[in-house]
């Protein structure tokens, strides 16, 4: 476990502040240098308009992650899909309305369709006796998204993404779930800058909501056709209802993404490593803690209205506090410091319907690992929704 001592917290907070801090003025200032080092009559929407040509190209012979890898150099839309063809038709739309004269593109879709939600047995469970959960469940989802690309070169993007599930058991509460983002690119000749800010407002049941918002900027490299790097600062609050504050905390990280363009542009693969630290807030009993992990993604077309996709994201929290574990007698045992392993693996296919309807099953593992017999959790959810693209 990467941690630090207790005693070196504030120290720590004020470098990751200002590492994060110089991130971004770093970010700013290259945009403002290269608007002022370019003469009069901008070559921005140049670049720009160039980036979406090659895109378009790319698509039309099925390359989609070379597509894709063109597109993001111009515009960062979220809260999309997993699957790479998608994504990239997604922005070929708004790329095709740009170069037609129009810089304001509107997009949305409207998702429904059920599942099965299954809570597997952890220490946990056993710890406290529960029977774990088993529950069908009404799944909807709503997605709009808004770009406006700039005479200067800029592209301006917003986006809003509602989920909903209702659950069979009467004891569980729904999910709801709205996220939201904005952001502001800057397309360069081999790459882009990015700013922005990012939100998540998630019901708990009884208590509330929880809130996430945050600050981001990040920088893409693109080296060829088939391969791209992605830097990303990011500094967020998570902010939970009055009567779970123990749990409240702000953090930042650093993240760095490789994607690698396969099967001649029909296959893409993505590599991500972060790492972070985050703060407690009021007293929170574990303290701080030092957060790092890896994800992997991967899409590929498996015919021409078909594709599939799979990812894995792994994450490792040490905390920095230690605190007494007590055994299955309730008598205090030894103390130590909590260390959780969090785990997902999931994927799914997309089969075209017709023209904007697609059909989607998806499945989805989580473990959550702990030295503390009350933080274990893992759960199976599988699910088929029906799809209908704007």
């Amino acid at each position: 476990m990467i941690g630090f001592p207790i005693e070196h917290r504030a120290g720590v907070r004020h470098q990751w502040f200002a590492l994060v801090l110089s991130v971004l003025l770093t970010c700013a200032g290259g945009g403002a240098l290269a608007a002022a080092e370019r003469p009069a009559g901008s070559v921005a929407p140049d670049v720009l308009a160039a980036h979406l040509e090659r895109g378009l190209q790319y698509l039309e012979l099925g390359e989609h992650a070379r597509a894709l890898y063109e597109f993001e150099q111009v515009m960062q839309i979220e809260y999309l899909s997993a699957d790479l063809r998608e994504r990239a038709e997604a922005y070929a739309r708004v790329a095709e309305r740009y170069l037609r004269g129009e810089r304001l593109s509107v997009a949305a879709f409207l998702e429904g369709g059920g599942g099965y939600y299954r809570e597997n047995t952890t220490d946990s469970t056993r710890l406290f006796g529960d029977d774990p959960a088993r529950d069908a469940f009404l799944a909807l989802r709503g997605n709009s998204g808004v770009s406006y690309l700039t005479e200067s070169g800029l592209t301006v993007d917003g986006y809003l993404d509602y989920q909903f599930r209702d659950y069979d058991h009467s004891d569980r509460p729904d999910d709801r779930d709205l996220r939201w983002s904005g952001s502001i690119t800057r397309s360069l000749a081999k790459g882009s800058q990015a700013i922005g800010v990012r939100g998540h407002n998630s019901y708990r049941g009884d208590p509330g909501y929880r809130n996430d918002y945050g600050l981001f900027v990040n920088r893409g490299f693109v080296v060829d056709s088939d391969h791209r790097l992605t830097v990303e600062a990011d500094v967020r609050r998570r902010s939970y209802p009055s009567e779970l504050r123990d749990l409240s905390y702000t953090n930042a990280g650093l993240s760095g993404t490789w994607n690698r363009a396969e099967e001649d542009g029909r296959a893409s693969l993505g590599v991500t490593i972060r790492a972070g630290y985050e703060w407690a807030e009021n007293d929170r009993t574990d303290g701080d803690q030092t957060f790092y992990g890896l994800s992997v993604d991967w899409s590929r077309d498996i015919g021409q209205a078909t594709s599939v996709f799979l990812f894995g994201w792994y994450e490792r929290n040490g905390f920095h506090s230690d605190a007494v574990v007590v055994d299955e007698n309730g008598v205090p045992d030894t103390e130590s410091a909590r260390a959780d392993n969090l785990y997902e693996f999931g994927g799914g296919i997309v089969h075209r319907l017709a023209e904007g309807w697609t059909l989607r099953p998806e499945i989805l593992y989580i473990r959550d690992d702990s030295n503390k017999e009350f933080a274990t959790y893992s759960s199976t959810e599988m699910w088929v929704t029906v799809r209908r693209a704007f």
